[in-house]
């Protein structure tokens, strides 16, 4: 094995450990339901839709996914993370919908979402709290099953009014697309439009999902700006969540140092679900092994000498 990929993957183990470190040490509270968070790694502007589809399948992508997968972990909780294509009025990018299940604390929720948002330098990331106890806004979707592109689904989507939105496609079935179109608004204006959209569609209610809870976005009209909102959200959690907040940084060091050495196809090994084939090849090739149960090569990852990483490491441009 070549030296620098010796020095990559060591990274690679890093940010393993920082997540198995403390993943089932501690317990979620709280009474929301599920938080919905929508992040993109893109950092280019007046993105095509082609590239923004080729994106879905790139580095950043993947790396926006295992660090997600990442936070979550830290807390013990269950995430689902999937791929979309995000839409803003005329803009449109690749984006991640990452769902994270009931029981988190809100603010550890905001700072997950803005710490990824200032690791990718985002103008701004958004978060939707399912609660039945303050139903202020609305989180509305539709499953169709259409033999339409995403050009066509996001004019009927400008069409009927909307002007956010994220498209999901799940796949396709008997030559058809499996499409997930998610709508957040504040209030609960965006009822009608979404009816419009919905009726183009060809569906009717019984094929669209609401749900109520409070939308919140953080950031602001330029990266610095939102980076200091970022930060802001971290500083809320710093105090309380003393070691939370500890691991997250040292799972972001870990993120950085990767990104920076890293090659594509190396960071492709960065997974969300550490025991995925191309996870467990890795494992195999650097160690040596085959056919570990996960328990073994969580063995080996604990037991590889300077596997912790620690923030002091590096310059306060990664922490």
């Amino acid at each position: 094995m070549s030296q620098h990929f010796k020095s990559v993957f060591a990274n690679v183990l890093q940010m393993i450990a920082v997540k198995y470190s403390v993943a089932k040490a501690e317990l979620s509270g709280g009474d929301l339901g599920e938080v919905y968070m929508f992040i993109s790694p893109n950092q280019s502007e007046n993105l095509s839709e082609q590239d923004a589809l080729a994106n879905l399948k790139g580095v950043d992508q993947s790396m926006l996914k295992f660090l997600l997968g990442g936070y979550a972990e830290l807390n013990g909780q269950q995430i689902k993370l999937i791929d979309g294509i995000g839409q803003w009025q005329e803009t449109v990018e690749n984006s991640l919908v990452a769902i994270l299940e009931s029981g988190i604390n809100p603010d550890l929720a905001r700072a997950y979402a803005a710490s990824a948002g200032n690791m990718y330098n985002q103008y701004s990331v958004m978060l939707f709290f399912v609660s039945k106890m303050r139903p202020a806004d609305l989180l509305l979707s539709v499953h169709c099953n259409v033999s339409l592109g995403i050009p066509q689904l996001r004019q009927l989507i400008t069409k009927a009014g909307i002007e956010g939105s994220t498209i999901i496609n799940h796949g396709e079935l008997l030559n058809l697309s499996n499409y997930e179109i998610i709508v957040c608004c504040k209030g609960h204006g965006c009822r009608y439009e979404f009816q419009t959209l919905v009726d183009s569609l060809g569906k009717d209610e019984s094929f669209f999902d609401e749900k109520q809870g409070l939308l919140e976005f953080i950031g602001s009209d330029t990266r610095q700006e939102a980076s200091d909102m970022y930060q802001a959200e971290m500083d809320k959690v710093r105090k309380r969540h003393r070691h939370k907040f500890r691991a997250i940084k040292q799972l972001n060091a870990a993120h950085a140092k990767a990104m920076q050495t890293a090659l594509g196809e190396e960071k492709a090994i960065l997974e969300t679900a550490i025991f995925s084939d191309n996870a467990i090849a890795a494992l195999n090739r650097i160690y040596g092994v085959s056919d570990y149960t996960e328990d073994q090569y969580l063995g080996l990852l604990f037991d590889s000498s300077n596997l912790f990483l620690y923030t002091d490491d590096f310059p306060d441009a990664m922490k």
